[in-house]
């Protein structure tokens, strides 16, 4: 994020060079301060939100790792997760298919049958 802001910020300046060489000295700052504060606040509320995510997971991942120490499986955030009926995505597998298939709307029947055509005809012609 920091280096897209970064890259947003001299590519701006460019632009506000181009315009005031075209336009007269300050003539940019009308134009651009608007986008500018607007942008920067957009970066500023996505880093706050991205941070606050790390945060929470850092804090989730710390409290499991307490409730295992007492525990010899090295697999125990994932059983405490199952435990406590917040299973991570990748193994709620059922569930992201079902909900992908159902926003697209394909019906079970079609996506058998095209899975089995394109079977037949490309992997094993």
């Amino acid at each position: 994020v920091e280096k897209r802001y970064q890259e947003y910020n001299s590519s701006m300046k460019k632009v506000t060079t181009l315009f005031e060489d075209a336009a007269g000295s300050h003539a940019a700052k009308s134009y651009t301060s608007l986008a500018q504060d607007t942008v920067n606040g957009n970066f500023q509320c996505l880093r706050d939100a991205i941070l606050a995510q790390i945060h929470a997971t850092k804090g989730r991942l710390a409290a499991d790792s307490r409730q295992c120490k007492n525990t010899a499986s090295k697999f125990c955030p994932i059983h405490l997760h199952i435990r406590q009926g917040r299973a991570p995505l990748h193994l709620d597998m059922s569930q992201s298919q079902q909900g992908w298939r159902q926003l697209r709307g394909l019906p079970e029947n079609s996506v058998a049958i095209l899975r089995a055509w394109l079977f037949e005809h490309f992997l094993h012609p």
